[in-house]
């Protein structure tokens, strides 16, 4: 009978500790962080501006010219180059691919290219 219950202590000592490990290894899982921070700085390059599109304080996307046009160009001035800024940021937010620009964007945001 003395084995009977110790073999009952030694299982359900060993069913709740096993419970415990199950609850330990879920929680730090429930606590992990899924969001990402996103920011941009407008910056002076030659000749005109550009950007820098950040993501949790990394730089993502370094922009030195107006993209989706062919030639070296940078935006004419800061305004510019901030709405583009602000359109790469919530495409990027949106999509985890790369963001792509067309000249019709371009154009819709009255951004200068042909000059």
């Amino acid at each position: 009978m003395k084995v009977f219950i110790y073999c009952l202590l030694l299982l359900s000592f060993g069913y709740c500790s096993l419970e415990e490990k199950k609850t330990c290894t879920t929680s730090p899982t429930a606590n992990v962080q899924t969001s990402k921070q996103y920011h941009y700085e407008i910056i002076k390059v030659a000749n005109g501006w550009g950007y820098r599109i950040f993501v949790n304080n990394t730089l993502y996307i370094e922009q030195l010219n107006i993209p989706a046009i062919e030639g070296i160009k940078p935006f004419k001035d800061s305004k510019q180059a901030q709405k583009m800024a602000e359109v790469v940021i919530k495409k990027v937010q949106k999509s985890a691919d790369f963001p792509t620009i067309s000249v019709k964007e371009l154009d819709s945001l009255k951004i200068n290219w042909n000059y």
